[in-house]
């Protein structure tokens, strides 16, 4: 029940981007893990104007025709219709019939999906990673521990998906 929850929200700034609490310039390396149709992308650009390259990742094909579409006018943002987990591997799309944002990669399904890790697929510097993936943030979280120990990005890390993520994936990044 979400209900409920809705007064603990910080009213002030969108989802993501409390101005009082992150701060970001033209020199950011931006990762969306979990970026559905290009929305916090969009509250990104809205809310810090400039970025030096933003990384988006998807999983559902349509998914990533609407946010290509939804972020046209910008530049410097790179489209991967990939999961971001611990390993590099295909998958299979598990969709969700009430919404494709809550999609899961599986071990059946009629869609592959390739899976890679932040590691691997990012050479540059990373600034700031949101992950938003269903309950697969541990793994993705893995998957990108030599940046996340490098170069020290802000964190975005969605934690309601498990009721163990709320304790168990900061205390994996500590």
């Amino acid at each position: 029940d979400f209900n409920p929850l809705d007064k603990s929200f910080e009213k002030n700034y969108t989802q993501y981007f409390d101005l009082d609490l992150i701060k970001c310039d033209d020199q950011e390396v931006f990762v969306d893990v979990g970026a559905f149709t290009g929305d916090t992308i969009k509250s990104y650009i809205d809310n810090y104007g400039a970025y030096k390259k933003i990384y988006a990742y998807d999983i559902t094909p349509d998914n990533i025709k609407l946010m290509k579409n939804n972020l046209k006018e910008y530049e410097n943002i790179i489209y991967n219709e990939k999961a971001v987990s611990n390993c590099c591997k295909t998958f299979y799309l598990e969709s969700n019939n009430q919404s494709s944002s809550a999609n899961k990669i599986g071990e059946q399904g009629d869609i592959k999906v390739y899976s890679t890790t932040l590691d691997d697929d990012i050479e540059e510097k990373i600034t700031l990673i949101k992950m938003d993936i269903e309950g697969s943030e541990e793994n993705a979280l893995l998957g990108a521990i030599n940046h996340i120990k490098n170069d020290t990005p802000k964190l975005l890390i969605s934690v309601y998906h498990n009721h163990q993520d709320i304790w168990k994936l900061p205390l994996l990044i500590y």
